[in-house]
């Protein structure tokens, strides 16, 4: 019995970073492209945001990434550039809470993704955690219509005598 098998190896992709180093497992992590083993625009943007907002979330919020697909159909290969361009490094210094009513400020930062730095601390920013963020307070606002229910204050005001 003579048995013949057809391995197709599928193609060959290599993926760079320039502008800021990231550790190929990190790399792993950010760009789907090596998950799904296929390319295609979608994938090369997810990659672009991930590394985005893997940077944001290291301090440097004015991060902007581009990518550059290079195609060799005849190797069945392909080559995506993300160049990363950083911006400073900066530091949640507040989070503030205009015309809120019905909240403490406590109350409104605790279940926040986004964190304001500290003396060893940066914060934690990215544009994710600021929609996700945007979204939650939104329901807490929404509930709080919705049941009629205004929250105590955690901390009573006391008058002195």
């Amino acid at each position: 019995m003579n048995v013949r098998l057809r391995v197709d190896a599928g193609s060959f992709v290599y993926i760079e970073v320039t502008g800021a180093k990231i550790s190929k497992k990190e790399l792993r992590t950010l760009v789907p492209i090596y998950e799904e083993g296929s390319v295609d625009q979608d994938l090369i943007e997810e990659g672009k945001r991930n590394i985005e907002d893997y940077f944001e979330r290291r301090g440097y919020f004015d991060v902007s990434v581009q990518h550059e697909l290079i195609e060799v159909p005849a190797d069945k290969a392909y080559q995506i550039n993300y160049t990363v361009d950083r911006g400073k490094k900066q530091k949640v210094v507040s989070i503030e809470f205009p015309g809120a009513k019905y909240f403490s400020k406590n109350q409104l930062l605790t279940p926040l993704k986004t964190k304001i730095g500290g003396i060893t601390s940066k914060g934690k920013f990215s544009h994710d955690l600021m929609d996700k963020d945007a979204d939650l307070l939104k329901d807490m606002g929404l509930k709080r219509r919705r049941y009629g229910q205004v929250p105590r204050k955690t901390h009573p005001e006391q008058t002195s005598p």
